[in-house]
């Protein structure tokens, strides 16, 4: 696996989303965009940020910021947990591909690190719907990019299966954006 790097070229893929709309990182102009990869439609901690991120989506439209969250799960599984559109498209990578492309790893040992039963026990008590009925790769870890005119300006590759951007911090990467 490959892992990319600050002021990499940002792969180019075209996302199909849950509702139809298609989206291609290619074409994203010069709008930023954090490029959020999660794991499958039940994972619990995945649901916690992602609700996290719809809940303050005008905070995330205000900054001028697209936020794109990726699942390794199939549409129809990922229309199961979120029947209503959140505000922002949610792509989905059955087979991995962009996953691969973007170096965002499988980790047996991250996944069951502590700081990942916390976040687990933190999505249990945040009032996220519970299921474990993972329909991929249960040892996905997450990768979150920061996109702009075709770059990758910051990343992060998680080190937990809850190691991933909060919304406070995508907000605050907007500083880091070259003027």
């Amino acid at each position: 696996m490959n892992k990319l790097t600050i002021n990499d070229s940002a792969p180019p893929f075209i996302f199909p989303t849950v509702y139809g709309i298609p989206v291609d990182i290619g074409k994203l102009g010069d709008k930023p965009a954090l490029l959020a990869f999660h794991r499958y439609a039940s994972c619990p901690i995945c649901n916690l940020s992602l609700k996290n991120f719809e809940r303050r989506h005008s905070e995330i439209e205000a900054a001028g910021i697209s936020y794109l969250p990726v699942f390794h799960s199939p549409a129809e599984k990922m229309r199961e947990y979120y029947p209503v559109a959140p505000p922002f498209p949610l792509l989905v990578d059955p087979e991995m591909k962009s996953y691969r492309l973007y170096g965002v790893e499988s980790s047996i040992l991250k996944t069951l690190s502590v700081s990942s039963g916390i976040d687990f026990m933190k999505s249990v008590f945040g009032g996220v719907r519970q299921s474990f009925s993972p329909d991929k790769d249960l040892s996905t870890i997450p990768a979150d990019f920061l996109l702009f005119d075709g770059k990758i300006v910051q990343l992060k590759y998680g080190n937990s299966v809850g190691d991933s951007w909060t919304v406070d911090e995508a907000l605050a990467l907007k500083q880091k954006l070259p003027r």
